[in-house]
Parts: C-alpha cells; structure tokens; sequence
C-alpha cells in the first residue's frame, strides 16, 4: 500500500510579532520606529503588557518607553519576540524569548556594555584607540552562530559606530579632562578617510550612518563658508543641488527648513530649493502651511510651570513669539537672558512670550521645572505634551532648537523661523508689527 504523503502550503508572513511586559513603568504606551519613518504607538495594559504587529518589518528599529528607556531592537518578518523589563533594575536588563530572541539579547548586551565606552573618553589617546578597537572586535566575536543577514550589518553597524565614536574622542577628551586646548596627533586616525557619504541604502538602514553623513556634510559647508566669504545656506544649497536624488539630499533640505527666516529673498531661496529638489511629499506639503499668513498649528492642553494646562487658542488677540527649547541645548540656555529681557521690554503690550521645553528623557520634567525656577524664567512656560513628538513640532518641522516663531493676533503665521531674542533683528521685526 502506497504511503500518501502531503504537506500544507506555508504562507510566508510579511511581518513581526513583538510582546512583552514592562515592571515599574510610569509610561502607558511605548514607541517604535524604524529610521526616518514616524512612530508606531503601541499601548501598555495596567501591569505592563503589550502586543502588537509591526508590519513589513525588516532591520534595525528603535524602542521607546517615553522617560525611561531607549534602546534599538532588529526586527524581520516571521520574528515574534516577547521581552521582558525591569526599568527599575540597575543593570537595566532585558530579557528577549521567541523567534529572533538571540540577535535582540546581543543588542541589548551591546547597548549595556556601550555605555561602557563612555568612560573611555577621558584616556589618553593610545590608551583609548587600543580599548576602543578591542571593544569592537569582542562585539565582532559575539556576533558568531547569529543570523548571517544580521551579522554582515552588524559588521557594518560597528564599524560607523567606531567612526562615531573617533570623533566623538575629539570632542570630548578635552572636556572630560580640562584641557581646553586639547587636538588629537597627527596619527589619530580620520574618521572619514574610509567612508562613502553618499550610500542612501546606509543612510535609511544606520543611525550612526545618518549622523556621519550630517557631521561631515555640515563641516564641509563650514569650510567652504569661511574661505568663499558666501553665507552658509547658500553653499549648502549648492552642494545640495550636486547630490543625486534620494535619502541623503531629502534629509539634508529637511534640515533646511530651520533656516528659512531672515530677509524675503533668503527665505524664497531656501523655500523654492526645498520644493525644487526634495521628493519628500509630507515635507513639502509641510512647508506649504507655514508661509506667511496661514493659520499656525496649534498645541492643547500643554502642562504650565505656573499650574493647570495652556493652549495656543489662549493668546487670541495677542501677538504670540514662541521660543521651542530644552534644558540640555546649550543655544537656548544663551537665548535666556535675552529672553527675560524682551519680556522686561514688552511688558503690558499686545504680545505674550511662551516659552515650549521639549526636554525628553528620563526626569526630564523634573530638569524643566527646576531650570525655570532656577533662571527665574518668566513668560509662559510650558512642556511640550509628547516631546519631539508632539502634533505641534512635528507640524512645524522642528528638528533642532532653539527655534523662535511668530504670530499675528489672528493665530496666522508671521514668521516662522523668527529672528532669536540675541538678534536686534527681531526688534525691527516687532516694530514692523507697531509694537
């Protein structure tokens, strides 16, 4: 008799399965992303738990637990992870079981042990090199037996985070030391000597890539800058128009848009490049509602240092300046004492000055409350409700800070970009505006 033999068809899934437990977590929601995509909003039961599908999954992604942790996981289809976390645990340890558990345990291994690399800065510049590449190649040793997709970006993922992290040594070997004064040998390596800046694949994939590409890019500008005696926006936009389309030039005019202010032809240069080169739809159709005379988005409910909540609609019939901070940015910190005295000035006028602090992190709320108090900021002080994250930044396209916008009595737009309190600019500005 003949052995019938049939298998099913398996259907292969087009995504990632992702569970867990959170203990002693503040938060009721936790965020994932993937580089350059907007985040996924994933709620927290009462004891912590979460489910959810990630969709099309495929790379590195990061996971947030808003003022406590952030961390990066890999995801592919087919993974179903369950991960548990204790975010009072010193040794912040997390736990990963499931489809694609090992290659996640390694991640958060790395990120532990990482933070040991932190102290590193402060040896001297032998002593760090000699500890830095040991600690990338034992990283290199434990990525045996993984997943061969993963380990090859790994491999790749470690080498940009050892050019993050040169010049990173750059930096900061002279603070951490006092010596003010301090240049690595002329035998440090170059960060950049071996890397393309122009991989847009990377560019989506590495968020150490992302920040490469930007430094090298923004140091560039810099230099041309200073030795052709043009503006930096100009130059940028020239080398801009020489990049091909892609990942790379959509982000870098992105950047962009935090410098449409100043005069009318600056901001009609910058605005029509932007909408020239860019093939970021979402972007464009961004920019297009914050030109002049447009309504400005609004923020709700935002939390008061004085008490209860403050939204936008509040100030209706008033001029509004907007100031969008956090404690950490040492740029804002210098707008303060400006700040404080266009305030001073303006007293009893048709404007009121809010000040909105993006501060994230944890005890970041705690950071906010004692620096107003501390500086004696006066104004309207708020905290931003989701961070970086939150409707109105996101509207406004705020990817860096300090950032300053203006208002007419109406809620429409001014300027959206307005000059700082430091710039006698904006005095001309207001006036402008008969106040």
């Amino acid at each position: 008799m003949a052995l019938m033999v049939s298998c099913e068809k398996k259907e292969k899934v087009n995504y990632a399965l992702i569970s867990g437990k959170i203990e002693n977590t503040k938060a009721s929601k936790i965020e994932i992303r993937k580089a350059g995509a907007e985040w996924k909003t994933i709620p927290l039961s009462k004891d912590g738990s979460f489910r959810d599908t990630i969709f099309d999954a495929n790379g590195y992604y990061w996971f947030y637990i808003p003022e406590e942790k952030i961390m990066e996981m890999y995801l592919e289809k087919g993974f179903d992870i369950q991960m548990t976390l204790d975010v009072n645990q010193s040794s912040e340890a997390i736990n990963f079981k499931g489809k694609g558990n090992e290659i996640n345990n390694y991640l958060a291994n790395f990120d532990l042990k990482g933070k040991e690399v932190l102290f590193l800065f402060a040896l001297e510049e032998n002593t760090f090199l000699d500890k830095l590449n040991s600690f990338i190649e034992q990283r290199k040793k434990e990525l045996k037996g993984l997943d061969e997709n993963f380990v090859k970006k790994q491999k790749r993922a470690l080498d940009y985070y050892r050019v993050m992290r040169l010049r990173d040594y750059k930096i900061k070997h002279g603070r951490m030391t006092g010596n003010r004064h301090f240049k690595v040998s002329d035998k440090f390596p170059n960060p950049l000597e071996s890397i393309d800046l122009r991989n847009d694949k990377d560019f989506d994939e590495f968020s150490n890539y992302q920040r490469i590409v930007k430094y090298a890019f923004d140091e560039n500008v810099n230099k041309e800058a200073a030795r052709s005696g043009k503006e930096y926006y100009k130059v940028a936009l020239e080398k801009i128009r020489k990049m091909k389309e892609g990942s790379i030039r959509n982000s870098l005019l992105a950047d962009m848009v935090s410098m449409i202010s100043g005069t009318d032809a600056k901001r009609k240069e910058i605005h029509d490049a932007i909408m020239e080169l860019s093939t970021d739809e979402v972007l464009k159709n961004k920019l297009k509602k914050l030109v002049k005379g447009n309504p400005s988005p609004t923020f709700e409910n935002y939390e008061n240092y004085k008490g209860g909540k403050t939204s936008l609609k509040d100030f209706k019939g008033k001029f509004v300046y907007i100031d969008v901070w956090a404690t950490w940015c040492g740029p804002c910190k210098y707008e303060i004492p400006f700040m404080k005295k266009l305030e001073e000035k303006y007293h009893g006028k048709d404007i009121v000055f809010v000040s909105i602090s993006v501060d994230d992190g944890l005890r970041s709320k705690e950071s906010w409350q004692k620096m107003v108090k501390n500086k004696e900021m006066i104004g309207v002080q708020l905290f931003a409700d989701k961070s970086w994250k939150s409707d109105f930044i996101k509207s406004y396209d705020i990817n860096s800070i300090p950032r300053f916008i203006f208002l007419d009595k109406k809620g429409n737009i001014i300027d959206a970009n307005a000059p700082r309190p430091s710039d006698p600019k904006l005095i001309e500005l207001f006036k402008e505006y008969g106040l």
